[in-house]
């Protein structure tokens, strides 16, 4: 997978959904094509923190105060998610600085 540098936000064709319960629908408006994913409270969460942040590196201080978890793990767990929802179309990044 592509390495995410810079500043992420959601595509511009892709809706982000949130739920009552904490997850959230993710659709992604194609010119033929809709299509659905659904992120359940953890992803929902980590997604919502790094667009606040804008990227990974600054969302994970309220991640690990929230998740409890050690911050090399929070950091690859975080980056993993980043870079399958790129791989899909869901986020894009300005493409300047270093998101680990």
């Amino acid at each position: 997978m592509r390495e995410l540098t810079g500043r992420l936000r959601l595509a511009d064709d892709v809706l982000l959904q949130p739920l009552s319960d904490g997850e959230a629908i993710v659709v992604i408006l194609e010119p033929t094509t809709e299509r659905v994913m659904a992120l359940d409270v953890t992803a929902t969460r980590m997604l919502d923190a790094v667009l606040e942040a804008g990227d990974v590196d600054a969302a994970l201080p309220q991640l690990q105060r929230h998740f409890g978890v050690p911050e090399e793990r929070l950091r690859a767990d975080v980056s993993e998610l980043m870079a399958r929802l790129s791989a899909q179309g869901v986020l894009h990044d300005d493409g300047v600085g270093h998101v680990h």
